[in-house]
């Protein structure tokens, strides 16, 4: 977390940063909105109109400014009048997003996913078979479920205009944060019959020490675990945070309507209109996944509870920072009053993955350590990010808009605690990359312009 702590700094300078840059100069022809009452629409920003003294259109403006005055704010220049012809010279399309600044400041609420099932760290059979070929029944299960539940974090999106292209689409810059998920589960078991004890399975702790049946084959008879326990708890929680820089170019609506009202009045409309969004750019994101795991009373569970006197401990981190260049995708339907779109975005990344885990076994009467591992070991490995957002929006103000939307993110071969388990004497210095989060839920915010 040393890695996102440094990120964290670096991204406030870097924001300070923008904001000591000048205005483009490409806005720097824009007026605000005119004061004139046209209907009770909002109008976009007016771009002035000089002439020369001596041009035809000059002659007799100030009674052509009069009779105009319901289309034409004075102060914009009543010069402009064209003979006979209501419409505004700027028609532009400039009905949202005015400013060369702007932000957006989001509530999510995301469920969180791993892998591709649950992970049982112990099971109390309710009876030892004979034979390997007879089947194992099971009751009491510690599980770590697939499902710890939801979370709410914040994110934050600040970016600055730079320019407007001749295909009338703005160029910006922006910074997005979000991050500080929790995603906690815990949950304990208790030998629920004396004398049949709680085993790992061979597929987490990769032995079967005490030769139990259907437990698979006896396999690294030498890894003692947590078998025969009779009580297990486990703390189970992920931790999240993303950093990202984009550069993104956005389409705006098409050129303003003239609509005649039945009242005979001209009144400015904008033209619903369809926009695309590219957008290219870096991320850093960093996750951190631990497992505190316990268990009492380990040992051969055919001995009274009084002669299991095994105690141990297992404590797993797994540090994975990611860094590397995404690409993006939306499309949106917008009108003056709303819009709705969907945005995709992914690309590939260098995972730098770090495992701290030790764990141990200690006979509690003679104060012996049975066995114990530690593991502090580095690892890189290439992973994918991706991220699709469905929002609709409600534009309040042509500067300011609420919205609510869908969130879907895929954080793919990364490390989990829950794969790194293992009580090979000594520890290994392998990390198992081969899980992934899924990340889905709602999102409510705000965004504004100035």
């Amino acid at each position: 977390m040393k890695t996102a702590q440094a990120i964290k700094v670096a991204a406030l300078g870097a924001v300070l940063a923008m904001l000591t840059l000048r205005p483009a100069a490409a806005q720097d022809e824009l007026l605000p909105p005119m004061a004139g009452d046209f209907g009770g629409e909002d109008l976009p920003p007016a771009a002035s109109m000089d002439f020369e003294p001596g041009d035809a259109m000059a002659e007799d403006s100030d009674d052509r400014a009069a009779i105009l005055q319901p289309w034409y704010d004075s102060r914009a220049g009543a010069q402009r009048v064209m003979d006979a012809c209501p419409a505004l010279m700027e028609s532009s399309g400039t009905w949202l997003r005015r400013g060369y600044w702007y932000s957006e400041v989001d509530a999510m609420l995301l469920n969180r996913r791993f892998t591709r099932g649950s992970v049982i760290l112990g099971r109390e059979m309710a009876a030892f078979a004979s034979t390997n070929f007879s089947l194992a029944t099971f009751n009491n299960v510690l599980e770590i479920g697939n499902d710890p539940g939801a979370d709410g974090l914040p994110r934050v999106t600040v970016g600055r205009f730079l320019f407007r292209d001749e295909a009338n689409r703005d160029h910006t810059t922006e910074f997005t944060w979000f991050g500080g998920g929790d995603w906690n589960q815990t949950g304990y078991l208790a030998e629920a019959n004396p004398g049949v004890g709680i085993s790992v399975p061979t597929s987490v702790d990769m032995s079967n020490n005490l030769g139990l049946p259907n437990e698979g084959t006896a396999v690294a008879l030498g890894n003692i675990s947590f078998d025969g326990a009779s009580l297990m708890f486990f703390d189970y929680r992920s931790e999240l945070d993303s950093f990202e820089w984009n550069y993104r170019v956005r389409d705006r609506m098409q050129r303003d309507q003239m609509v005649l009202r039945p009242d005979g009045e001209w009144v400015r409309r904008a033209q619903s209109s369809g926009t695309m969004t590219f957008l290219a750019g870096l991320r850093y994101m960093n996750t951190l996944d631990s497992l505190y795991w316990t268990a009492e009373g380990t040992g051969d569970p055919t001995t009274t509870n009084d002669d299991r006197v095994g105690s141990g401990v297992y404590d797993i981190k797994a540090d994975n920072d990611l860094i590397g260049t995404q690409l993006g995708l939306g499309y949106a339907y917008e009108t003056s009053r709303w819009s709705l779109g969907a945005e995709v975005k992914g690309g590939g990344y260098l995972n730098m993955m770090g495992l701290d885990s030790k764990f141990s076994i200690t006979n509690t009467d003679t104060d012996t350590v049975i066995n114990s591992g530690e593991v502090h070991t580095n690892a890189e490995n290439l992973s994918f990010v991706g991220q699709v957002t469905v929002s609709g929006k409600w534009h309040f103000r042509p500067n300011m808009s609420l919205r609510m939307g869908m969130e879907l993110l895929y954080v793919e071969s990364i490390a989990l605690a829950t794969n790194q388990i293992h009580f090979t004497p000594g520890g290994s210095s392998q990390i198992a990359n081969g899980g992934d989060n899924v990340l889905l839920g709602t999102s409510i915010g705000m965004e504004s312009y100035w």
